[in-house]
């Protein structure tokens, strides 16, 4: 892989990472929820949803579902899954 095709790759990650953490984030300031009421509307930590809302980690299957109902989908599951191009060049 050319230095060009990293770095437009490393691009494209981190603007999917910020794509995420804006929804997620969004949605919490817009229902003027914190991360804690949130972590406790999903039943998990409120570090995870911290990691969530940064863009640092992504919930699986089961989790972004739950966040896409408890959201009323706001923020959709598929809003997490990586892109199809993106997953096959790494």
């Amino acid at each position: 892989m050319h230095i060009a095709q990293q770095v437009a790759l490393t691009l494209r990650c981190m603007m999917c990472n910020i794509w995420r953490m804006t929804k997620l984030a969004q949605h919490l300031a817009d229902r003027k929820l914190s991360q804690r009421e949130f972590a406790a509307m999903i039943e998990t930590d409120t570090s995870v949803v911290s990691r969530f809302v940064r863009g640092e980690a992504r919930p699986g299957l089961d989790l972004a579902f739950i966040i896409e109902r408890v959201t009323q989908g706001a923020v959709p599951a598929s809003s997490w899954a990586k892109d199809a191009k993106q997953g096959a060049a790494q």
